[in-house]
């Protein structure tokens, strides 16, 4: 897969289009050797060594997952190159925090092949575009570990 940005279709994925096979093809690898790490006093790194790697059994899970976040109001954007998958960001359609301002970014993706072109700014931008839409006022990022 080679990157052609004007191939790039970026479209909001109902529930009734979300089916078992959303993520085949998609290549969802990370090897982490190092993470942030945010105390109350110091920002620092660590040596934390993983590897996210999503098999066919995962994906079905994730899958499942963003059905359960669109089923309870979430919102779906994915982006494609020609009819293949290759990102995904969703937000949870509830919100949280002690004034409820705060919408959950749950997924940010893009596939491995693809990393470093611009199309997870695009989807951040899309999934911010909605936040506002459905007037929070601010995202929830949460990473591992």
């Amino acid at each position: 897969m080679r990157f052609e940005n004007s191939e790039i279709t970026i479209r909001n994925i109902p529930i009734l289009q979300l089916t078992d096979d959303f993520l085949s093809g998609f290549e969802r690898f990370q090897e982490t050797k190092t993470v942030w790490v945010n105390d109350p006093s110091n920002l620092y790194t660590k040596e934390s060594f993983f590897i996210d790697d999503w098999n066919e059994e995962k994906k079905i899970l994730v899958v499942n997952d963003l059905q359960t976040c669109l089923y309870y109001g979430g919102f779906l954007i994915a982006a494609y190159q020609s009819l293949h998958l290759v990102g995904f960001g969703c937000i949870d359609g509830n919100l949280v925090g002690n004034h409820k301002e705060y919408l959950e970014l749950v997924y940010l993706h893009v596939t491995r092949p693809l990393r470093g072109f611009g199309i997870g700014k695009k989807l951040f931008i899309e999934c911010c575009n909605h936040a506002r839409e459905v007037n929070a006022k601010k995202l929830y990022i949460d990473s591992h570990p």
